[in-house]
C-alpha cells in the first residue's frame, strides 16, 4: 500500500527513479540517494558563491541581500552557515575602500 501511495504522488520525472523497484523501502532509498546528491551539489555551488561574491558595482543593500539569500539557500538544504562565518564572508567581499571598516 505504501509503495502505491508513493508512486501516485510522484511526478513523471521522479517516477523514473523508481522503475524496477518493488518495495517502498527500495523506492525511498533511491529517492533519498538522488536528492542527497543534488543537495550536496547545491551546497558546494552556494558555498563557492558565498566565497567569491564581491561588492563590485552594486549597492551595499544588494550585496548584503545576495549574501543573505545564499546563506538562506544553504540553510534550506540543511547546511547552516554560522553568523560569524557570514560576517567573515561579507567583510572579505568588500573592496579596499572598506578596509577601515574591516580592520
Amino acid at each position: 500500500i505504501l509503495a502505491s501511495l508513493m508512486l501516485s504522488s510522484l511526478s513523471e520525472s521522479i517516477l523514473i527513479l523508481t522503475v524496477g523497484l518493488g518495495l517502498s523501502k527500495e523506492m525511498w532509498s533511491a529517492l533519498e540517494n538522488n536528492f542527497a546528491t543534488q543537495s550536496q551539489a547545491k551546497i558546494m555551488q552556494y558555498k563557492i558563491l558565498l566565497q567569491t561574491l564581491k561588492k563590485t558595482g552594486i549597492a551595499m543593500k544588494d550585496y548584503l541581500n545576495k549574501m543573505k539569500s545564499y546563506c538562506d539557500v544553504l540553510t534550506s538544504v540543511g547546511h547552516v552557515i554560522p553568523e560569524n562565518d557570514q560576517v567573515l564572508h561579507v567583510l572579505s567581499g568588500l573592496p579596499s575602500e572598506y578596509d577601515v571598516v574591516v580592520v
